[in-house]
């Protein structure tokens, strides 16, 4: 996937019509675009949960790759850690996605963090989960 070590992005058009947006909403949900694991739920889900996070700049709003990576890596937390959900289709390829890879190393390496709520893990440790989440190209896996 073309530019998945980007530190920035910038739309190319500002302005889509309500007809666009859900027609690519339409194809993220068809059968039309592949699914193995729950990445792009978990893409879209961290962006709308950083809706009133945005910064307003002259060239519209801003949403940095952190801010959506660290909502990326929490909801991950309540998913894998927390309850337990398997985020891969089975088709014999893989057994786990790598973020569920990345969490459970994270706990396999501390157990006490296996009943810890991912807002109560220390800083370093919440940076640690990010930095491996950003630099997996977790978004390239399916």
């Amino acid at each position: 996937m073309s530019g998945w070590n980007q530190k920035s992005g910038v739309l190319k058009e500002l302005v889509l019509s309500e007809d666009e947006i859900w027609s690519k909403f339409n194809f993220v949900f068809s059968d039309s675009s592949r699914k193995r694991n729950t990445y792009k739920f978990g893409l879209l889900k961290s962006i709308f949960d950083n809706t009133f996070n945005m910064i307003s700049t002259d060239m519209g709003m801003f949403l940095s790759y952190e801010k959506i990576f660290s909502k990326f890596s929490e909801n991950y937390w309540n998913l894998v850690v927390k309850y337990d959900l398997k985020q891969m289709r089975p088709d014999g390829k893989s057994r786990f996605s790598k973020i569920e890879t990345i969490l459970k190393n994270i706990v396999n390496d501390n157990n006490a963090l296996i009943s810890v709520d991912y807002n109560s893990i220390d800083k370093d440790t919440q940076n640690k989960i990010l930095k491996k989440v950003v630099q997996s190209q977790i978004l390239c896996d399916g």
